[in-house]
């Protein structure tokens, strides 16, 4: 019963790790004396990023970030709208290539050692030396939605995401993450 209790919380810590190192980690800036809740409709401007990105967006990318754009901003209680929005919606999707710092541990090799005393011979466990650490070249997608107030024209609010794409293009499925992540940060109360 113990030793299965302790595999079943060995394994419990082990997804808690997985998935605690899957979030994304997204930023914002919002312009001073802002009040999102003076703001309560929306429309999407036209995005360039077919235009001037071809290699990192398409038009499914860019259709499941309006939508999931949208869904976000409907769950912090915002209104679509196609005319006379309080505020206007764009985005930008840009890839640039970055390095990340990763650290591998080291162990000495196991030794085969002789005991005293009637003992025998036995086999000495790896043991930790350290950590190696080097730099990893990586392709990093940035994806940055910005809103601009509808009557000024002023931008009062960005947010922005960096995720590591595996490939020369973002899927979707981090795509939709990075919406999520940057629209929850938005101060709204409806």
């Amino acid at each position: 019963m113990k030793h299965s209790f302790n595999s079943m919380m060995l394994v419990v810590a082990a997804a808690a790790i997985t998935f605690t190192g899957c979030a994304v980690a997204s930023h914002t800036e919002k312009a001073k004396g802002i009040d999102f809740n003076n703001y309560k409709s929306f429309a999407l401007m036209q995005s360039n990023n077919t235009q001037n990105n071809k290699h990192i967006s398409s038009d499914i990318i860019d259709n499941n970030i309006k939508d999931a754009v949208i869904e976000q901003l409907k769950k912090k209680g915002m209104q679509q709208v196609n005319n006379n929005a309080d505020v206007l919606i764009n985005y930008n999707i840009a890839a640039a290539n970055g390095t990340k710092r990763e650290s591998s541990p080291v162990y000495a090799y196991p030794s085969l050692c002789f005991g005293f005393g009637g003992r025998g011979r036995f086999l000495q466990s790896s043991v930790y030396m350290g950590n190696r650490t080097s730099n990893i070249a990586v392709r990093k997608g940035i994806l940055t939605i910005n809103m601009t107030d509808a009557k000024t024209n002023k931008l009062i609010w960005q947010g922005w995401a960096e995720d590591e794409i595996n490939n020369r293009n973002i899927t979707s499925k981090q795509a939709a993450a990075d919406v999520k992540s940057i629209i929850k940060k938005i101060n709204y109360h409806g």
